[in-house]
């Protein structure tokens, strides 16, 4: 039914948030400082040459993962409420 499939693109949103926003915090507050101190300069570059662009088609992908979800869990086509319009035009715009 018609709310099943609402529960499962919350469960879509949630999983495609969370992911995003974990990726995010590890490679900007973890992995880059640690590879920073430990790595000479130029392994460095080369370390982040190989790791930024699957990190930045991940994001994309949980990011549009999160608005696909949270726009089909929406009860109407058109947001009912502001909080609601304004998640979804920064998880739009974000990707």
């Amino acid at each position: 039914s018609f709310g099943n499939l609402r529960h499962v693109m919350r469960l879509m949103h949630l999983l495609g948030f969370s992911v995003a926003y974990g990726m995010c915090i590890w490679v900007t507050f973890i992995s880059s400082y640690v590879l920073a101190r430990v790595l000479p300069r130029q392994q460095f570059a080369v370390v982040q040459s190989k790791i930024y662009p699957v990190y930045f088609k991940a994001m994309a992908y949980c990011v549009g993962l999160a608005f696909v979800g949270h726009f089909l869990s929406q009860k109407r086509w058109f947001y009912t409420n502001l909080g609601e319009a304004v998640q979804g035009f920064n998880l739009l715009a974000s990707i």
